[in-house]
């Protein structure tokens, strides 16, 4: 199942901006882990996982 949602999300592989109730940053959607949760690596190069939140994808 986890699979089939990884190739069905259009937000992977995408540059993306997420808001959060804390913070907002930018990076590049990567991942889903098992929980469902969005992996996102930052501009930094530090890795966010996304439970909850606003993403919008950015032109490439």
């Amino acid at each position: 199942m986890l699979t089939e949602w990884r190739r069905l999300c259009v937000t992977l592989g995408r540059p993306v901006t997420v808001h959060t109730v804390r913070e907002s940053y930018t990076g590049h959607a990567v991942d889903v882990d098992k929980t469902g949760a969005l992996l996102v690596r930052t501009e930094d190069g530090g890795m966010e996982r996304l439970l909850a939140g606003e993403v919008t994808l950015r032109k490439r």
